[in-house]
């Protein structure tokens, strides 16, 4: 922020620049380092000096811009330091208040001046005080000042504004979650091909063949044929035996088919059902018409 400062109550001064809040270099007293994320807040508070803000605009500004998560409980912990560490450094005042349901507010009370070293070459320091209806427009630019974007980055993201050092940990961070994303994509996949192939091993596979000639009518069986369900000769004749009975008759086009069907669910508990169908050719329309009428 080009070294510019701002003064609180003519006692506490808040260096961006350095992420520090301390009593000035005239004055005996502690230095405290703010973290990224507290830095970032009393910025946003600073900008909008005497106006409320919600916490939805806090987590957008202070998180979820730079690629991280927060909860309520972070918040009130960061406002919490904050309005600890102004206390001990002597600012009584109420310096943030709560407001119920809505969010927070750094309140007009408190005394805010902006100390810009622009003019340190002539001997001074130009101040400028912020009064009521006056307010600090920071740049974009200028809230981007933190450091690395907080612990545990939900996507890390390559900056310029990073150390080396810092880059290589958040691309390491990326390649971890990608490898993890990757090693889970394979196992929903190889899980889904095991039940993929199951089902294929159980499939039905429709199965027609001659069984006899029956009173001028020649008899064919379908079945879906598996593992579970072979055909036998002594079923085949016993199915021939029971078209006999239905003493039917076929002209030239027509023929009988004994159906089985494994999805039709019976009353009695693993017998299957069959259907004894009369099939016409209809060859001028090359179809095939059945039907359980005789």
């Amino acid at each position: 922020m080009n070294g510019i400062k701002f003064r609180f109550n003519d006692l506490v001064i808040f260096e961006p620049d350095t992420s520090t809040l301390g009593l000035g270099d005239n004055v005996d007293g502690n230095t405290v380092m703010l973290s990224g994320v507290a830095k970032r807040i009393l910025l946003l508070f600073i900008e909008n000096y005497g106006e409320v803000i919600s916490r939805k605009f806090i987590f957008k500004q202070v998180w979820d811009d730079y690629g991280m998560v927060a909860s309520n409980n972070n918040l009130n912990q960061n406002i919490s330091k904050l309005r600890r560490t102004l206390k001990e450094l002597g600012i009584n005042d109420e310096f943030i208040t709560t407001v119920p349901k809505v969010g927070f507010v750094l309140k007009k009370n408190i005394k805010l001046e902006v100390l810009d070293p622009a003019q340190e070459d002539q001997g001074y320091i130009a101040i400028t005080s912020l009064h009521e209806h006056d307010r600090v427009t920071l740049s974009s630019q200028d809230q981007d000042i933190a450091s690395l974007p907080a612990v545990n980055p939900l996507i890390p993201v390559y900056s310029e504004k990073l150390t080396l050092k810092q880059n290589v940990i958040l691309i390491w961070q990326m390649k971890k979650r990608l490898c993890l994303f990757a090693l889970i994509a394979l196992l929903i996949m190889g899980i889904g091909s095991i039940y993929f192939l199951r089902g294929e091993e159980n499939t039905i596979t429709p199965e027609e063949g001659f069984l006899g000639e029956v009173n001028s009518c020649k008899v064919f069986f379908v079945a879906g044929r598996n593992p579970s369900g072979e055909r036998s000769p002594r079923l085949d004749r016993d199915m021939l035996a029971y078209v006999e009975d239905k003493n039917m008759s076929c002209s030239g086009d027509e023929y009988i088919l004994i159906k089985n069907d494994d999805l039709v669910q019976t009353y009695i508990p693993g017998v299957k059902r069959r259907f004894l169908l009369k099939c016409k050719v209809l060859r001028e329309h090359r179809i095939e018409m059945c039907s359980g009428s005789f």
